[in-house]
């Protein structure tokens, strides 16, 4: 399987096997979030970009690497220390309205397996 790199970033393996290049440059993408509906926005200009930063939930749903907004968690030596850590970077993926943004669509009662 190949890996791809993109800007210094490896690319997380999202969606099978079978990747493509990206067509735009992911580090311009933002994700808005106004009333509950999410929309993202390219941002064309450098400007752009430095005024609106990348949240960490930017870059992990475009499969970047979020290493430097990413809370800093040590290991786990149990499960409770575990779930701990899990507790807090879902809470640093959460959206600034309260909620958890991504393109799953199907019926809630399966994110309690997630929390």
């Amino acid at each position: 399987m190949p890996k791809f790199k993109y800007a210094n970033n490896l690319r997380r393996n999202r969606g099978g096997p079978y990747k493509t290049e990206p067509v735009t440059e992911l580090r311009r993408w933002r994700l808005r979030n106004v009333g509950g509906r999410q929309t993202w926005h390219y941002l064309e200009s450098n400007e752009e970009c430095e005024a609106w930063p990348q949240t960490l939930l930017d870059k992990h749903s475009l499969g970047l690497s979020t290493d430097d907004l990413a809370p800093s968690l040590p290991p786990a030596t149990s499960a409770k220390a575990s779930s701990y850590n899990a507790l807090k970077f879902y809470a640093a993926l959460q959206a600034e309205d309260g909620h958890w943004a991504g393109d799953y669509g199907g019926p809630y009662f399966s994110c309690l397996g997630l929390l």
